[in-house]
């Protein structure tokens, strides 16, 4: 089916969301932050007297805070250090710990170059302190503290975008790299065209979160070739029918709703269908009719200290961004195209990839109650949707693709899942027309990671994307 466009104008928006969910870890690393400890006395069996330890550290302006030990009859103060070269924060609070009955009270960290953020707390365990030690109020995660990109090495889909760099072998494992299994790859090929490329750059204003590359997926043909700067690509393509117009979702997602709870605050997962209940309303706005439909999946096991780890992992987080053009001249309409994350686990099966309990597709993300921002074409008196006032056009993040005149685009959110230290689980990416073939959808993706924090995938609003 062949649709025109009606409304050429195009707008500079912001690259900002209005939504905060489960705290991402972008910034876990205390590389440029300052790092002080503090350690108190070493509990005896049967100790009762309080060591009071004050760590210092040379900062911009102001010094850290103090941190107090209970435990040994007698405390030792913690060693002076002088903030990196992004120096400590301008007034972090070190965390403080309980010495257990024959360990050493953990140890806290100054906050980072955010600075005003109180460090977290640790107790120390029975034979040893756990760190409480934090990043800017954020806990620190050794595993996103400790991986490496391996996306310089070559144009694999998966080592662009943070996954399997285990595969290259070499100074990579599982203390430093993030291995994959069961990995399957499905998409139409036609010649050297292709929906999906790995690229340094995505049109004028899409860069790497890590590493030198990131992935650029689609619902159409994507120009390459792989490994240089991905711009221009035809946004109007039918990458033909078979499996990739079938009326589904990659097993083993389904478009159904998963939340069993009427209680819209409580979530009974039936492990089955979608439990964020985000897709089936948008999938049915597309007359349940996708088209052009491309999808990578693939297995992982959660790190656990239990599995002889170095940290339990609560959860993961990667980072994309969403472009149609679709936006704006087809909102509210049965055009709907879709990127959907699927997560299937222990605990959990759904959409992972979803913000206001509004999922990916450019009828939600239009909605006000996601309060999320374009780059992009003008809304034009025809379009069924609000005018932008104030919208000037030509945005020059999009420069280099026809979305600058016909289309718009998101900024970079992050979306955080939540899994069980030790668990394997289940992922599955794809992207896809709603309602004909006609006009592509892209999304772009990279930075992916695991997460010692996480978050609780069957509690309402806790999971989702977060701005960046």
């Amino acid at each position: 089916m062949m649709r025109r466009k009606i409304s050429t104008c195009t707008t500079i928006f912001g690259f900002s969301l209005v939504l905060a969910a489960c705290g991402d870890n972008s910034g876990d690393s205390t590389s440029g932050g300052g790092t002080d400890s503090a350690t108190g006395g070493t509990a005896g069996t049967s100790a009762t007297a309080t060591a009071t330890a004050t760590a210092t550290a040379t900062a911009g302006s102001t010094s850290v805070g103090s941190a107090t030990d209970s435990g040994g009859s007698t405390g030792t103060a913690g060693s002076s250090g002088t903030a990196g070269s992004g120096t400590a924060g301008s007034s972090g609070t070190a965390g403080s710990g309980t010495a257990g009955s024959s360990g050493t009270a953990g140890s806290g960290t100054a906050g980072s170059t955010t600075g005003g953020m109180t460090a977290g707390s640790g107790t120390a365990g029975t034979t040893g302190g756990m760190s409480g030690g934090t990043t800017g109020g954020v806990m620190a995660c050794p595993l996103a503290e400790m991986h490496q990109p391996c996306d310089d090495q070559d144009n694999d889909l998966f080592h662009a975008i943070g996954l399997n760099c285990t595969s290259l072998g070499g100074n990579f494992d599982s203390t430093n790299a993030v291995p994959i299994a069961n990995e399957d790859l499905q998409y139409a090929q036609q010649g050297n065209n292709k929906p999906w490329r790995v690229g340094t750059q995505f049109a004028a204003g899409y860069m790497p979160k890590e590493g030198e590359k990131l992935l650029i997926i689609s619902s159409g043909w994507i120009p390459g070739p792989d490994g240089g700067q991905i711009g221009d690509p035809d946004t109007d393509n039918d990458v033909g029918g078979g499996q990739w117009d079938a009326n589904m979702l990659p097993p083993p997602a389904i478009p159904v709703d998963g939340d069993t709870n009427p209680d819209p605050n409580i979530i009974d997962c039936d492990l089955v269908g979608d439990c964020t209940n985000t897709i089936q309303t948008q999938w049915e706005m597309g007359n349940s009719n996708p088209n052009d439909q491309m999808w990578f999946k693939f297995d992982l096991t959660a790190p656990s200290l239990n599995n002889g780890d170095i940290a339990d992992a609560n959860g993961y987080k990667f980072d994309f961004a969403f472009l149609s053009q679709e936006f704006p001249d087809w909102v509210n309409t049965q055009f709907n195209d879709m990127f959907v994350v699927w997560q299937a686990s222990s605990m959990f099966t759904g959409n992972v990839v979803f913000i206001n309990d509004q999922p990916i597709t450019v009828t939600a993300l239009w909605d006000d109650a996601t309060g999320v921002d374009y780059i992009g074409e003008c809304p034009g008196p025809f379009d069924d949707v609000p005018m932008i006032p104030g919208c000037t056009g030509n945005a020059p993040e999009l420069a280099g693709t026809e979305l600058q005149q016909n289309g718009a685009g998101t900024g970079w959110y992050t979306a955080t899942g939540g899994v069980e230290p030790g668990e394997t689980f289940t992922l599955v990416f794809t992207i896809f027309d709603m309602g004909d073939s006609a006009l592509d959808s892209y999304a772009v993706i990279d930075n992916w990671r695991w997460d010692c924090e996480g978050c609780v995938p069957n509690e309402v609003n806790d999971c989702g994307i977060a701005p960046q």
